[in-house]
């Protein structure tokens, strides 16, 4: 058995098992691009480190007949990626005894450099959500939802008038197919949410708790508005004839927003890392950011958002520094003779005291 009959293999048992769309086809772009026409051809019981070794060499060399073509190229942390893909296609061979044991255990790849999370001050969303509340922009309130509740793009585009009570504030983000509609090969697809844990229920402030009352009443005058021309749809957001959002729709008109906004360039996606990063200035702990934004392990949200801003170092840095009891603090008779700051001795006395003459 080739290389590349193992891989259809573990594709259709991973289709089987369910696996979101948007990951199906991240697997299969790898396996297209990458894996089989490097690997396909070679026998599964002869495949080796060394093959997965070559393949990201020749991989690399070809970044240079790209740069000069004006493509993009394939950066060490899409290598990893790769990689990530070729080890759990083998983990799966592995376990069916296709093959003795899985070579891309035994490969080591640079470490790519860890990406700086770009996110916004508090002071910066407000800016952002006081411009779009002022343009009467139609995603004002979809984004103020998404700041709140750090929701993913997909569960934002995705969100029902099911899912929300807002009796109590409540939003709900169910487990379960189409709850989220994320793009699949540039193709907005329904999916499910991205982790198994994915059902949780969040709390939002009155403030947002009443804008979307007041856009509860603006979409249904659209409805009215348009008659017929209305398409029906159980979303919360959707555009001025009813139809949804496609999700790179929505991440543009963030983009031109945010820029006339006047503000620092960030993704769709960084709002969200804007909320953790609020959440946890604000005074949540590190399990409720966690819970909040449905991370599947609290280490994620420690190595991802526990970058401290300047200003809560120098706030915290006060902190440790009046848990030291001082009898004379540098602030208090700064630069007074006999205080704090020991006397010199005039220049003649210094040379005396050294026997100089």
């Amino acid at each position: 058995m080739r290389v590349a009959d193992g891989f259809k293999i573990v594709m259709d048992a991973k289709r089987l098992k369910g696996l979101a769309e948007s990951t199906l086809h991240g697997y299969q772009d790898h396996i297209d691009l990458y894996l089989v026409p490097h690997l396909g051809h070679i026998a599964l019981r002869d495949l080796r480190a060394s093959h997965l070794e070559g393949m990201y060499n020749a991989i690399l060399a070809g970044n240079k007949a790209k740069i000069a073509a004006g493509r993009r190229t394939v950066s060490q942390a899409t290598l990893h990626s790769i990689h990530r893909t070729a080890r759990a296609l083998l983990s799966v061979l592995r376990k069916r005894r296709l093959i003795k044991f899985n070579p891309a255990s035994d490969v080591e790849l640079a470490m790519p450099p860890t990406p700086e999370v770009l996110a916004w001050s508090g002071a910066q969303l407000g800016r952002f959500l006081d411009y779009c509340e002022s343009q009467n922009d139609p995603l004002s309130v979809a984004f103020a939802v998404m700041a709140c509740l750090g929701l993913r793009r997909g569960e934002l585009v995705g969100l029902r008038w099911e899912y929300i009570d807002l009796a109590d504030g409540t939003v709900t983000i169910p487990s379960q197919q189409g709850a989220t509609i994320v793009t699949v090969g540039g193709k907005a697809r329904r999916s499910k949410p991205k982790t198994r844990q994915s059902a949780r229920t969040g709390v939002l402030d009155k403030e947002t708790v009443e804008a979307l009352r007041r856009w509860h009443v603006r979409q249904s005058t659209q409805k009215l508005t348009m008659g017929p021309g209305w398409t029906e749809t159980p979303l919360v957001f959707t555009q001025a004839d009813g139809a949804a959002w496609h999700p790179n729709l929505m991440s543009s008109r963030f983009t031109t927003l945010s820029r006339h906004a006047g503000l620092p360039r960030i993704p769709l996606k960084n709002l969200r890392h804007s909320s953790a990063n609020i959440g946890l200035e604000s005074g949540e702990t590190l399990k409720e950011v966690s819970e909040r934004l449905d991370h599947s392990n609290i280490n994620i949200t420690a190595m991802t958002y526990t970058k401290v801003t300047v200003a809560k170092a120098a706030e915290v840095a006060e902190r440790r520094a009046a848990a030291v009891p001082r009898t004379v603090r540098a602030h208090q008779g700064a630069h007074q003779p006999g205080v704090g700051v020991p006397q010199q001795q005039p220049p003649t006395q210094r040379r005396r005291s050294w026997g100089w003459t």
